[in-house]
């Protein structure tokens, strides 16, 4: 299975790493080179369905391979309901397969205190309804917001024109409205993923739920990001637009300077000879300087001197001598 982006208003370099890290997933996943209790887990072959338990490995091996930074979620063809931060959002996917990647926004004045939407009472609410709602996963220690969940979730009555003129709402009209009613009670931001098809997430929170209704898997989770801070590392592109500005100022105000008037010519030496020692020091390479032996003072070399020249002397005064001991006459 070959997977590419199908869509993204992300910056190269996070597309990049995400198709790598669902590739890596995905390899992993079809050689069962992932482990389950200790124990290999069965190889997926492409060609056989997708199912809960292998999409939720799946969301979770690429969450670990990004370090825990995006929201993912993976399905065949799931719809979302959600708000996603500018230039976060990649989606990856292939024919058999939609992998969500985003950045969920920071919380907001208007999030925490929306605009209150009329919810039907849980009186208006058969029965029956509210039986085939159906609580996959609770969300942990807060039962009023899933039974408010599934009175959203219920609720047969149209809140659109479009829900008006069909017979029953759609999925998407379902999904909107339980966003709106948990928003308005719990505050935001509440993002919601669905499909009739087993889906699966990895988010960055625990105030998850899961609900079936009507043959629809519903993944409700709310989080906000702590938003960006100003001292934040930029980016390579960014960096290089800095040191740029930063050089093109430097060059104006050394022509302005030292360069552009006559008088300056002292300051305008110094400064190439500033740069260009700069320069050298980043490209050429290290020459260490050989420190000379330690010289002995003036008055020992004039002894030496002195005594070099009283050897000579004494030399040039000795005159060799016969041995006759050994000397041999001569015939």
């Amino acid at each position: 299975m070959k997977l590419k982006v199908l869509k993204s208003d992300a910056k190269t370099d996070l597309q990049v790493v995400a198709l790598r890290a669902a590739d890596r997933a995905l390899q992993a996943i079809q050689k069962g080179t992932v482990k389950e209790d200790g124990k290999p887990r069965k190889p997926w072959r492409e060609g056989n369905k997708l199912d809960h338990d292998t999409l939720q490995l799946l969301c979770d091996l690429i969450s670990q391979d990004l370090k825990g930074l995006l929201h993912c979620v993976a399905g065949t063809d799931f719809s979302s309901c959600l708000r996603y931060a500018r230039k976060s959002l990649v989606i990856i996917g292939s024919n058999s397969l939609k992998i969500l990647l985003y950045k969920s926004v920071p919380i907001t004045d208007s999030a925490t205190s929306p605009v209150p939407r009329p919810v039907a009472s849980s009186e208006s609410v058969t029965l029956l309804r509210m039986e085939r709602v159906k609580v996959v996963a609770p969300l942990p220690d807060d039962e009023e917001a899933v039974k408010l969940a599934r009175i959203a979730l219920s609720e047969d009555t149209a809140t659109s024109v479009s829900e008006a003129t069909s017979n029953e709402p759609t999925a998407q009209a379902r999904a909107n409205r339980l966003k709106e009613a948990l928003t308005v009670e719990r505050g935001g931001h509440w993002h919601i993923v669905f499909d009739k098809q087993p889906i699966a997430a990895t988010v960055l929170t625990a105030r998850v739920m899961t609900l079936q209704y009507d043959k629809h898997t519903y993944i409700c989770y709310q989080h906000s990001s702590p938003g960006e801070s100003l001292f934040s590392m930029p980016d390579l592109p960014t960096l290089k637009l800095i040191a740029a500005v930063v050089l093109a100022i430097g060059c104006f105000w050394y022509y302005t300077e030292c360069y552009s008037s006559p008088t300056r010519k002292d300051n305008n030496m110094h400064m190439g000879q500033f740069i260009r020692s700069i320069s050298a020091s980043f490209t050429s390479p290290k020459v260490y300087r050989r420190i000379p032996a330690k010289q002995p003072p003036q008055h020992q070399h004039q002894n030496t001197k002195l005594f070099t020249k009283h050897l000579n002397a004494t030399q040039q005064m000795v005159r060799p001598t016969l041995n006759l001991s050994c000397a041999q006459p001569h015939k």
